[in-house]
């Protein structure tokens, strides 16, 4: 799999360039994923960071860009460098509208997901005695700002509670047992940031069109991880995060509020009524590294030379050969769902402080999650595009070693 050949990446800034030209993925054109990983600063380090669910990493080409504008912006005013980058963040909005399926007018770049989720979750009305339905698989930022929300604005939280992995039809069934007349709106993770879990967001939304409620999706993993599209979802809100799976800069985000309900949703408190129906209202949060909002359509032009889909398969390859060697170590336990991309876990039992600690010594970085349905610690592997198979096998035969010690 690592024989192919290559797709001549580019080597070019983003700014100057009006517009980007998609790669036709078929099955014809191979990828040198060795070439790829030697555009990333992993290459260069002892450390094996399969840790990609929390913040992924840009590559050397896009790092290049952010240090460029970095320089810039401390040699001008900075607000006037913003006026300067303003066509560069409009392109980057019709780079990123144009991969999720909607207008780039319902699109405001923001610092990440959490952010994005605060501003909708916070700047809507919640009538009263209403309820909001969420998962206990969601992440928790999600969830603890709506329990903070619920006792100030008087509504309730119908949780659904589901042990994940699990079949689609299980996870639906769930949702519609949970969503009911009074549902004001539905929060749906659309890949789970624990198991990988790639749920049916499109029929989860359904269930809540059927009584009127909004739909918020949590999109953390999956923008840049897997093809999607807002309209196909029928998602009222759409929450984002750039730095994890399309290699954008640290700290950037992408805010999808469908145009007819952009009143419904208050933005900064420091803008006039005149500025209520611009989602330029979710970006005047004041002074901000505007750099690394510009090297945005870098790392886009970069993501798009590959694809979404090449990703996607190559996320899933990477995933197949650690579970499936990791099932044959003794006690172990690979966790992977029916849908999903470059995230997955192992269980194995034992000290946490001691499994974490040995990978550790190895320079390999895991996540340790807790699925609160299993009520067990497992352990999140999230590899990139960046890692290869010989990756995937230190990691395997340091897991080796560790359960020989045991």
């Amino acid at each position: 799999m690592e024989r192919r050949s290559f797709i001549e990446m580019f080597v070019a800034g983003a700014v100057g360039f009006t517009s980007l030209v998609k790669q036709d993925n078929d099955i014809g054109n191979q990828i040198n994923w060795n070439r790829i990983r030697k555009q990333y600063p992993d290459s260069r380090s002892k450390v094996l960071n399969l840790n990609n669910g929390s913040a992924g990493m840009m590559s050397l080409d896009v790092e290049k860009q952010v240090l460029k504008f970095i320089s810039e912006m401390n040699r001008n005013p900075p607000y006037e460098q913003e006026k300067y980058w303003g066509k560069i963040f409009e392109l980057s909005k019709i780079n990123l509208a144009e991969m999720i399926d909607c207008s780039a007018e319902e699109l405001a770049l923001v610092r990440n997901t959490t952010e994005a989720l605060n501003f909708v979750l916070t700047g809507y009305n919640f009538p009263e005695k209403s309820n909001v339905v969420c998962g206990d698989h969601d992440y928790s930022h999600a969830t603890d700002t709506l329990k903070n929300l619920s006792k100030e604005r008087n509504f309730k939280l119908r949780q659904v509670k589901i042990n994940l992995p699990a079949d689609e039809e299980d996870i639906i069934e769930a949702y519609r047992k949970k969503i009911n007349a009074k549902t004001e709106m539905v929060l749906i993770t659309s890949m789970t940031h624990r198991e990988g879990q790639m749920l049916p967001v499109k029929q989860i939304s359904k269930l809540a069109r059927e009584v009127g409620a909004k739909v918020l999706v949590d999109a953390a993993h999956s923008i840049g991880h897997y093809e999607h599209s807002v309209k196909d979802w029928d998602c009222d809100f759409y929450c984002t995060s750039l730095h994890k799976w399309l290699g954008g800069p640290l700290g950037t985000g992408v805010l999808y509020v469908r145009k007819n309900l952009l009143r419904e949703i208050r933005g900064s408190y420091n803008l006039n009524e005149s500025n209520q129906d611009k989602m330029q209202k979710f970006e005047a949060v004041g002074t901000k590294s505007y750099a690394l909002y510009a090297a945005i359509l870098s790392a886009i032009r970069y993501h798009q030379k590959i694809g979404t889909k090449t990703k996607h398969q190559r996320l899933m390859e990477l995933t197949d050969y650690w579970t499936k060697a990791i099932d044959q170590i003794p006690n172990a336990e690979a966790i992977v769902p029916n849908k999903y991309g470059g995230i997955a876990s192992f269980y194995y039992p034992g000290s946490s402080t001691k499994i974490l600690g040995f990978f550790e010594s190895k320079n390999i970085h895991l996540k340790k999650v807790r699925p609160l349905i299993a009520n067990r610690t497992t352990y999140r592997v999230s590899p990139n595009i960046y890692h290869s198979f010989k990756d995937m096998d230190r990691f395997i035969e340091a897991f080796l070693e560790f359960s020989k010690q045991v």
